[in-house]
């Protein structure tokens, strides 16, 4: 394990997996009759979300103001778009998937992808308090 966080990094630990599967879970998957599955290594935000939010997420972050995340009105709204998108949908990131798509992918720096972040588990948790509220 890294004494520092992200010193691993996703392509060694990328790299490692698959040589662990290789050495000790495919040998252990043949003599045990199951069998390993990973993933691709590549993720894109359509495996993470639905089509919707994806869509929306897509339109706050490439129309948004990266200096001031959603200070402005019109970014509001398309964050809150993406928010109740995700909301009524199936699949859902976490907030560590957002933040590293916001921060790799969209080139929003740290601080303003954490803050986004915040806000949208509060929002998500704020939406779903509102609906047990109205059962």
């Amino acid at each position: 394990m890294p004494r520092n966080v992200g010193e691993l990094g996703i392509t060694k630990y990328n790299t490692i997996l698959r040589d662990f599967v290789a050495r000790i879970a495919q040998p252990a998957a043949r003599v045990g009759g199951f069998e390993v599955e990973l993933s691709s290594p590549h993720q894109f935000l359509d495996d993470w979300l639905d089509a919707e939010p994806a869509t929306a997420l897509r339109r706050f972050s490439r129309l948004a103001n990266k200096s001031t995340g959603a200070a402005h009105p019109m970014d509001w709204d398309r964050w809150y778009a993406f928010l109740i998108a995700t909301h009524h949908a199936s699949k859902r990131l976490d907030t560590d998937q957002l933040v590293r798509w916001l921060i790799e992918v969209e080139h929003w720096s740290e601080d303003r992808a954490h803050e986004l972040a915040i806000d949208y588990e509060f929002a998500l948790s704020l939406l779903e308090q509102y609906d047990q509220s109205r059962s």
